[in-house]
């Protein structure tokens, strides 16, 4: 007797794999790829071989891509804080620096304790252009005060601290993984607090069927449009920001990266109104897309 098969047995899956960043879940990063059949047997070549074009550009997507998520799942309302060195004191190498900076996020996590805040940091040490002198690019939590942050670092003399507040926008927090995933020194690309942690990554094979993937990638060559009316349509109740979209050789499928916000309540809204015109949050176009049509209306309107 022949057994029916239904259309949802037949049709086959891509797979997806999600993020939901930070407390209140306000991030959702997802990636799209159809699984291969059959694990390609890859001959690891000798380390004294030069990296392919093809492996490089994966490596640096996947670097910027973590930093992603770590800042959006650990200091999404953070501060973004450049360390500069005094001519007298800087560091004659990598060693040096790091030394120094432990030192120092070990005085801030004993003051941060006394007083009963939470800290968590994450740096990368850069050579800069010209002179070549060393400088920190550093993510921290936003409980931490500015004056703190400084007065440990420029009231002893080491050097200059430009503190910058991160804008909660998914665009702007990609910008500042971006520049610190550029061109680390030495031989680790980044440090870290034990307390940044990056988010449950979600594995499903039954949310996006692999056609579906196959026509964003081929007949609508990931028109932004299309992406987020599939993504939002499985995602309900955040709104997509942007993508990335490539042919990958190494997985022998399309390769779809998709960054969504959470649509914030009427509540939220009214609070980030006072913020904003506060100036205490820098004003994004991102912004207004998370809200509803009739509260960004009110918004941009000027209406509380």
């Amino acid at each position: 007797m022949m057994r029916y098969v239904s259309f949802e047995e037949k049709r086959k899956f891509a797979r997806l794999k999600f993020a939901f960043c930070g407390e209140d879940k306000n991030y959702l990063d997802v990636v799209a790829f159809i699984p291969p059949t059959v694990t390609p047997v890859r001959n690891r070549n000798a380390r004294s071989n030069e990296t392919s074009e093809e492996q490089r550009q994966y490596n640096e997507r996947a670097s910027v891509n973590k930093f992603k998520l770590y800042i959006k799942h650990n200091c999404s309302d953070g501060l973004f804080v450049t360390f500069t060195f005094g001519r007298k004191v800087c560091p004659v190498d990598y060693d040096g620096v790091t030394a120094v900076m432990k030192v120092y996020f070990r005085r801030l996590r004993s003051w941060c304790l006394s007083v009963g805040i939470p800290l968590r940091w994450l740096y990368v040490v850069e050579t800069g252009v010209r002179g070549g002198r060393y400088h920190v690019h550093a993510v921290l939590n936003g409980d931490v005060p500015y004056d703190r942050i400084k007065a440990l670092w420029d009231g002893d003399g080491i050097g200059f601290a430009h503190i910058k507040p991160i804008s909660q926008s998914t665009r702007d927090l990609d910008d500042v993984a971006g520049y610190m995933a550029k061109a680390p020194a030495g031989k680790h690309s980044y440090h870290k607090s034990d307390s940044m942690v990056l988010p449950e990554i979600e594995v499903d094979d039954g949310l996006l069927g692999e056609d579906v993937l196959m026509a964003i990638a081929w007949d609508a060559d990931y028109n932004s449009a299309v992406v987020a009316g599939v993504f939002e349509q499985r995602f309900p109740g955040y709104c997509y920001v942007c993508h990335e979209g490539y042919y990958s050789d190494r997985l022998m499928s399309p390769y779809l990266h998709v960054e969504m916000e959470k649509i914030i309540s009427a509540e939220a809204r009214a609070q980030q109104y006072v913020l904003l015109s506060e100036g205490r949050l820098p004003y994004t176009p991102s912004f207004l897309r998370r809200l509803e049509p009739d509260q960004a209306e009110l918004l941009v309107h000027g209406v509380a």
